[in-house]
């Protein structure tokens, strides 16, 4: 009886094994990813529906001055605060707003796992990416960021993106990865103002290969992302611009 009981056990095992084996390692990312999201906000009682502080009031407000006014904010960029007011369309409630930025900055703090797992592929086989992305993924700092209304989430998830394009480039040789990554960036910057610099850095190291990258199929992308930095600029918002130079004085 004890022999049989230990032969089904061994069954059931085996067929737990091949089924999380067709499980891709993406699913049980998001999974696990989002077990962890509930266990952290259910021990330290977070909640979307919290009083906002500090830096959160300000991306409130320049969603709302952005929408209704029609008028950009001085101190928060363009594209975050696009993203984070689209419920004004709607003429949403402030809580509204509040509860679409959580689930932005969640999702962005998900597929970023998810990124991170597929960029860690491109040098080592599966399981072990796979480790190092489930380590990813009990950073506290990047998941508490998700529950608050600031771009902290949203600018991680462009900076791996990125990465991933690079990381492509290395792989396949094909210079118009580094065109969307670069335009990526550069988008970034919309988001927080520092990313303007990693593109400008980057853009140096592959200066011998700036043919390439600005005369391909998806050159276009850089030209609507410079086009958007030009209008945020000449819209009101001046902190990319003097970052930039403040930067380039430290350089040279």
């Amino acid at each position: 009886m004890l022999y049989g009981n230990h032969l089904i056990y061994l069954i059931h095992l085996h067929k737990a094994k091949k089924l999380t084996k067709k499980i891709p390692y993406e699913y049980l990312l998001i999974i696990i990813a989002i077990l962890w999201a509930f266990i952290f906000s259910f021990v330290l009682q977070i909640s979307v529906n919290h009083e906002l502080k500090n830096d959160e009031v300000t991306y409130l407000d320049a969603a709302k001055l952005l929408y209704y006014d029609n008028t950009l904010d001085n101190t928060r960029p363009l594209l975050i605060s696009t993203i984070v007011g689209l419920p004004c369309l709607f003429g949403s409630s402030d809580q509204t707003i509040i509860t679409f930025g959580f689930f932005i900055n969640f999702f962005s703090w998900l597929f970023s796992i998810v990124l991170v797992y597929k960029i860690l592929c491109l040098r080592l086989s599966r399981k072990v990416a796979f480790v190092f992305a489930v380590f990813f993924i009990f950073c506290i700092g990047n998941l508490a960021h998700s529950f608050r209304l600031l771009s902290e989430s949203v600018f991680i998830f462009l900076i791996v993106l990125s990465v991933y394009f690079f990381s492509k480039y290395y792989q396949t040789t094909k210079t118009y990865f580094i065109t969307i990554a670069l335009s990526i960036l550069l988008v970034n910057s919309l988001i927080k103002p520092v990313s303007i610099d990693f593109a400008f850095i980057l853009l140096l190291f592959y200066l011998p290969k700036y043919k390439q990258i600005l005369i391909n199929r998806f050159s276009i992308l850089l030209v609507i992302s410079m086009c958007l930095i030009m209008f945020q600029m000449y819209g009101g918002f001046k902190f990319p611009l003097q970052f930039f130079a403040l930067n380039l004085y430290f350089v040279f």
